[in-house]
């Protein structure tokens, strides 16, 4: 409760000042991108299915992201949105509640500059059926502070919300089309 409590006058500090956050991810001078991509779009059911995040720092100042509600800190809330075929996949990874953040749960983003990171989605999302897939990431409260916060100085906020591009993929059965060969039911190549 007294977290909400100091955000909240953070915030309105911020507002009363001039620097009301505005949208997309913006706090005056510090503006985060999210941005999704992958190397495959085309994949098996039994492969991994590996999207980059990277998050980058538009703005003209070095801030410091709450690792936790990103990928840079591994995925331990439902961060995505996930759907196969236009109906939502379920996040099935760990739900982790923490207590106050500590300076080490900032990553450091210097003005201009990216961080990224490259993980499995479907080891935290229900990905075991074909369909087509797309992927959004879509995040909630996440703090954005610069470096002088921890010494009191000034707290830039909370994003509200944060959101990437949209990824699209395709998840076939066991094999690719073109790829394996039919096999009998025991197991034995079919002749054609």
């Amino acid at each position: 409760m007294g977290k909400r409590i100091f955000w909240g006058v953070a915030l309105a500090c911020l507002m009363a000042a001039g620097s009301s956050p505005a949208m997309a991810g913006s706090f005056g001078s510090a503006a985060l991108v999210p941005h999704l991509s992958m190397e495959k779009t085309e994949l098996t059911t039994a492969d991994g299915v590996n999207v980059r995040f990277t998050l980058t720092n538009q703005g003209a100042n070095d801030i410091l992201v709450l690792k936790w509600k990103t990928p840079l800190a591994g995925i331990e809330n439902d961060l995505f949105a996930v759907e196969r075929d236009g109906e939502r996949v379920a996040y099935t990874g760990r739900l982790v509640k923490r207590a106050a953040p500590r300076a080490s749960d900032y990553a450091r983003i210097p003005a201009g500059e990216s961080l990224s990171v490259t993980f499995d989605l479907s080891a935290v999302y229900d990905m075991r059926q074909p369909g087509n897939y797309t992927v959004r990431y879509a995040a909630s409260g996440i703090d954005v502070v610069r470096e002088d916060f921890f010494r009191g100085q000034r707290v830039l906020g909370v994003l509200d919300s944060l959101e990437s591009d949209t990824v699209a993929m395709t998840l076939c059965g066991r094999d690719l089309p073109g790829e394996g060969g039919l096999e009998t039911a025991t197991g034995g190549p079919v002749d054609n």
